[in-house]
């Protein structure tokens, strides 16, 4: 009797340490997020699924790349552009402070919660999204802390015109979801 004891009370102690409750990765998250689709005139893939806050992953500037492709036949218009170059028409774009391109990160299995932006010296500004045509978007993550993990997503707005009139609803598109892992 003594022994039937001893071994339940070490299958039980057996079982307990190899199904531990462990709280799912920052890959499991980002896997598991639904992708939302948006208006769907934009893709927006970035260029990796999995990153961590490691300066080899996300580079002295603290960087994450993606490219932003018009899917469309149309034109659109969105503050992406550096204003610095003062063009309508940049290959690279930036989410940064001031502009339609936004960092969001996973709070829940339905929510997301916007994160602080980088700031461009120079400013923002209206680029044109021509049809069928990419582009290299970079999210600049030197406002944050370093300490965020978990699931995120980009979001971009943008409009058929460059002047849209006042309280005009802006279009939007997510891009896929991605891990930043600490």
């Amino acid at each position: 009797m003594k022994i039937t004891h001893i071994a339940l009370a070490a299958c039980a102690l057996f079982f307990l340490s190899s199904t531990h409750n462990t709280a799912p990765s920052d890959k499991d998250l980002a896997r598991s997020a639904p992708q939302e689709s948006g208006n769907g005139a934009l893709a927006i893939k970035t260029e990796r699924e999995d990153y961590s806050w490691r300066a080899e992953d996300l580079g002295s500037s603290r960087l994450v790349a993606a490219t932003l492709t018009n899917t469309s036949n149309q034109t659109f218009y969105a503050i992406l552009g550096d204003a610095m170059l003062g063009s309508l028409s940049q290959d690279v774009l930036h989410v940064a402070e001031g502009s339609h391109g936004h960092l969001e990160q996973r709070k829940t299995s339905d929510s997301w919660r916007e994160l602080p932006r980088g700031i461009l010296i120079e400013g923002v500004r209206f680029v044109a999204l021509a049809p069928q045509q990419s582009y290299r978007l970079l999210v600049h993550l030197y406002s944050l802390q370093g300490n965020e993990a978990g699931a995120f997503r980009i979001r971009v707005e943008y409009f058929d015109r460059i002047d849209p009139p006042e309280g005009e609803t802006a279009k939007t598109d997510y891009s896929n979801v991605f891990a930043i892992a600490q």
